[in-house]
């Protein structure tokens, strides 16, 4: 069970021009005006394309932590005598896996992903502007797994950072909409620098007398 953490960072271009503020505040005012038509009766024109400042935003590393304990076939059909190795291999396309130990949590895994990620990209916790949680396997209901992240990365920092921490549960869709969340946050701010983390646990939830599970 993996957990990854991708860092957005941006590259902004501005206007050249000076006086290109007022010009789209012009722009903006002048959309409603109503202008005479080809027949000289009064018409509301359609929006027109706005010259707006162009914003890059890219991901500037990906890191990924995996659970310590490797499971096979083997040994899941061991626990679920109704399927063979070749049963679950057939059903499922894999071999062998990683699952998360009892010590082992969707925050330890996010935080062992994001400190790396922020050691590769030399950057300190006080750098990062936000950070999205997509997760569907929180250890608890509150505080937030992304809350809980942020608390374990502050450890041994003389002042606690205040960042905006935020989890989505959105199953498999989770990490798009968090990385849209990056991508809005970024617009916003052209200097922002967004943590998105993704990282769940399902094994825990998993059951060697239940098969379906």
């Amino acid at each position: 069970h993996m957990s990854g953490s991708i860092l957005a960072s941006v590259e902004v271009r501005h206007h050249e021009n000076e006086s290109s503020v007022s010009t789209l505040l012009n722009e903006v005012a002048s959309l409603g005006e109503p202008r005479p038509g080809p027949s000289g009766r009064t018409s509301v024109p359609r929006a027109k394309r706005l010259s707006t400042p162009r914003i890059r935003a890219g991901v500037a590393g990906i890191s990924a932590a995996l659970g310590s304990r490797w499971v096979s076939n083997e040994e899941i059909a061991a626990m679920c005598p109704v399927w063979t190795p070749e049963d679950i291999t057939r059903m499922t396309g894999v071999r062998e896996r990683y699952w998360a130990t009892q010590e082992e949590t969707s925050v330890s895994l996010a935080v062992r992903a994001a400190s790396e990620l922020l050691g590769s990209q030399d950057l300190g916790l006080h750098e990062v502007d936000a950070i999205y949680c997509a997760t569907g396997s929180p250890v608890a209901i509150t505080p937030s797994t992304a809350a809980l992240i942020l608390a374990c990365l502050s450890k041994g920092e003389p002042e606690p950072p205040l960042i905006q921490v935020t989890d989505i549960n959105s199953a498999c869709c989770g990490y798009l909409y968090a990385l849209q969340a990056a991508w809005d946050a970024v617009n916003y701010n052209p200097e922002a620098k967004v943590l998105v983390v993704t990282t769940e646990t399902p094994s825990r939830r998993l059951s060697s007398s239940a098969p379906s599970t």
